[in-house]
Order: C-alpha cells, then structure tokens, then sequence
C-alpha cells in the first residue's frame, strides 16, 4: 500500500525490515523474521532497492556488546549471549542451589516453567535504555 511505501522510504531506524516465512498452526500462522536474508523494497518509481540482511547491519552492535559481556559479565545479569551458553549457566545454578540446601539442611524440589511473552518489547522505555547503554559501554 501507499502508506507501507512511504513508511518504509522514512524507514531510518539502522536496521531494514526483514522477509517473513509464514508458517501455519493449528490456531493461525506463525511469522518468522529471516534475518540473514536481504529485503528489496519498491522505492516508488519501478525501482527495487536492495538493503543489507539486518543480521550485517546489526552485526557490529552485537560484536561491541559482546565485548562488554566478556570484559563484565555481571552487567548482564542471567543474559547469555546464545544457547550454547544456558546449559552451563543452568548447572552452575543448580550447583549453588544443592550447596545451599546442603548448608541449611533443607532438600525442595526445583519446578520449571516455559511462557511465550507476547510484545514483551513493546514496552520498554527506549530513551531509559539508550542511557543504560551509554553507562555500560566504554570509549575503547
């Protein structure tokens, strides 16, 4: 539509859109975002232009904040920066949480749950972040 066009040419957020793969389900469709993909948007004068997949362009932002992760971990609080990384993060919890059942004499059963946060980033405040962000991240 004419509106979706003039959005996307004032689209200047850094990252560009990404295609979506619609999958079904039984309750509706499942859309997922194909970051490694590039994305061509009609410019409105039968001309396509092509922009970089925004896994490229947020590539650099993800190499900054691993550096800061590897230089203070404790900033992050529980984050892990990839599924490689819960499994352990998971055992050393595990593993504090048996010494201190140990130390106290208590033994209580662990219980987990799964949810699916819907718009769960809707809602944080961007300018409170942006100032979080430049508090963390140093001049090097």
């Amino acid at each position: 539509s004419a509106k979706a066009l003039r959005l996307l040419s004032k689209h200047n957020i850094g990252c560009p859109p990404a295609p979506l793969r619609i999958l079904p389900k039984k309750t509706g469709i499942r859309a997922i975002a194909m970051l490694s993909k590039t994305c061509e948007i009609d410019n409105g004068s039968n001309k396509r232009t092509k922009l970089l997949p925004p896994n490229k362009v947020m590539q650099s932002t993800f190499h900054a904040l691993r550096y800061e992760y590897e230089k203070k971990p404790a900033l992050f609080g529980a984050g892990v920066l990839g599924l490689t990384e819960v499994y352990p993060s998971f055992c050393s919890f595990v593993e504090a949480l048996k010494q201190l059942q140990t130390k106290s004499g208590s033994s209580q059963e662990l219980f987990f749950t799964s949810a699916d946060i819907k718009h769960c980033y809707d809602t944080i405040n961007q300018t409170r972040l942006s100032k979080l962000m430049r508090s963390m991240v140093t001049e090097e």
